[in-house]
């Protein structure tokens, strides 16, 4: 049996309505990781601090993230955190939900970042101190964060270059 015209019209109408009236896309609310270094030049031994910033994107949402450091550097103390709910350690998280960290060739020192953003906490800080015994530019960038899960990244690179001393201001210590 045929539709009729005005039935056929009928329904057309209503469904360019609901076409018309549907509500664009959006996305969620996402977690995000920046990174950056206390300062951007130190003396060679000194105790500097790589930050990394966790911005809450108004919703619960478990994170994991790994973060080898630059051959070179090496921690310079214990990690410390602002975080309400998280572990950050220099070993993998038991039981962890992302991808562990590749190594290299030469054993490389490693952040490792877990837990789940809490409502109320808009962002926090893990501190992780580090240090380098030599004279070098180091460079901590979105490409070397590894075995992100629930977290991006909203940085390119953080740098930081540990320098001799000058031999006049080492006289000047003295």
């Amino acid at each position: 049996m045929r539709a009729k015209p005005a039935r056929a019209l009928a329904a057309a109408v209503v469904c360019a309505a609901s076409v018309t009236a549907a509500q664009p896309a959006t996305a969620l609310p996402t977690t995000t990781l920046t990174a950056a270094y206390s300062v951007t030049k130190s003396a060679v031994n000194a105790s500097r601090n790589l930050v990394f910033t966790i911005y809450n994107g108004g919703m619960v949402q478990n994170y994991a993230v790994n973060h080898p450091l630059p051959v070179g550097l090496a921690f310079a103390g214990a990690f410390t955190k602002t975080c309400m709910s998280g572990i950050v350690d220099d070993q993998p998280i038991e039981g962890r939900s992302a991808v562990p960290a590749q190594r290299g060739p030469l054993p490389t020192a490693t952040v490792y970042v877990e837990g789940n953003t809490v409502i109320g906490e808009p962002t926090c800080t893990i501190t992780v101190p580090v240090t380098s015994a030599t004279e070098a530019h180091y460079a901590s960038c979105t490409a070397d964060i590894q075995g992100r899960s629930g977290i991006t990244t909203s940085f390119s690179c953080t740098h930081i270059w540990f320098e001799v001393r000058h031999p006049h201001r080492v006289a000047e210590a003295v």
